[in-house]
């Protein structure tokens, strides 16, 4: 097996099946923030301050449904947020997201109370945001609004984290039944991280089952002119890895990138 390693200018990855209806699944876990964590937190929520001190916490005395929400409060300007764990995504996949949000002594147009998408590669680096929506103060202030939006997955990025918080605002905020679907119920990305990929004889992909699909899918994946099909069965699980067999051109001959596919 030759371990060279050389840059990748376009590598295709798609899948061939039946249509499919748009992803139902509740990407978060405790997007109703009805699970309590450790440090007065709701469980797989982190905190996350940037600049002047806040207070993050779960509150079951004000929430939206069930029986608590997240509360965030900075007496002074700040960005800070409640992030979410890891979301494994797929480069050109559109991510929807939804949130319950009410404020308090949040000052108009100064700053925004928001909903956003965090994405880095598979190592974790080059991070980039993407706003969802933000909260109509106004509006918030009087009683629970429902924010939502739609983005969709830089290239290159596989993982997400979705944040919700203070940006450049001060005053209080909760959030409660948050929701992240995905539209593509089968995405797929790549598993190696960058932009090069070892000449090994395959290309390593990771299947994104939103549904828990069983069934068989034709995955199509092409370097240049060269070409290769792998007919698999989905398992029903979350995240499958999957080998497609592919010769590939000598190092050198092409140059990097990363493409989308569906």
């Amino acid at each position: 097996m030759s371990k060279n390693r050389f840059p990748v200018s376009w590598i295709a990855c798609t899948f061939l099946l039946a249509g499919t209806a748009s992803g139902a699944v509740n990407l978060l876990q405790n997007g109703d923030m009805e699970n309590a964590g450790a440090g007065n937190l709701p469980a797989h929520w982190q905190p996350i301050i940037i600049g002047s001190a806040a207070t993050l916490a779960r509150d079951d005395s004000i929430h939206h449904g069930g029986v608590a929400s997240v509360r965030i409060h900075a007496d002074e300007i700040t960005r800070s947020y409640i992030q979410s764990d890891t979301i494994p995504v797929a480069p050109g996949e559109t991510i929807a997201g939804s949130a319950w949000v009410k404020v308090k002594d949040v000052p108009e147009n100064r700053g925004t109370v928001i909903m956003i998408a965090q994405f880095t590669d598979s190592a974790g680096n080059n991070e980039t945001v993407k706003k969802i929506d933000t909260a109509p103060v106004s509006a918030a202030s009087k009683n629970w609004v429902k924010i939502s939006g739609t983005t969709k997955v830089p290239d290159l990025m596989t993982r997400m984290h979705i944040r919700l918080g203070l940006a450049y605002a001060q005053g209080t905020c909760w959030w409660d039944d948050v929701e992240v679907h995905s539209q593509d119920p089968l995405s797929i990305c790549f598993s190696f991280a960058g932009s090069r990929i070892a000449t090994a004889g395959y290309i390593p992909v990771t299947i994104l089952n939103r549904d828990g699909a069983k069934r068989p899918v034709l995955i199509k994946a092409a370097i240049k002119q060269k070409q290769a099909e792998q007919k698999i069965e989905l398992s029903g699980q979350p995240v499958q890895l999957v080998n497609i067999p592919i010769v590939f051109p000598p190092p050198g001959v092409i140059s990097t990138r990363q493409s989308n596919y569906s």
